[in-house]
């Protein structure tokens, strides 16, 4: 089964890559279907729609980064590892008001 953790892993050891991101998150998201997480469902959705429309993660809530922050989109994917702790369900609705701002 895919994780983000595991997404989150290899995105730090080989980099962004939009098409096998995307691919990787269409096949996620009907696993999630299956485990009836709705919630996940929907920001796997979000997340290769707003990657296929921009070729890359481009969303980010923080205005400010460091140069030792982790990249936005490896931030967006921390936060997706824990999507029950309240902090990272508040940044994640965040991250969905982004994207479906995108949309329109």
């Amino acid at each position: 089964m895919i994780t983000f953790e595991a997404i989150l892993k290899d995105v730090k050891k080989k980099g962004f890559n939009a098409e096998k991101l995307i691919e990787t998150f269409k096949k996620f998201r009907a696993e999630l279907l299956d485990d009836k997480k709705p919630f996940l469902v929907k920001m796997t959705r979000l997340t290769y729609e707003h990657i296929e429309r921009n070729g890359a993660f481009v969303a980010d809530i923080w205005e400010e980064r460091s140069e030792e922050d982790d990249t936005s989109f490896e931030y967006y994917l921390t936060l997706l590892c824990d999507p029950g702790n309240k902090y990272n369900r508040e940044e994640l609705d965040e991250y969905t008001e982004l994207f479906k701002e995108e949309e329109d």
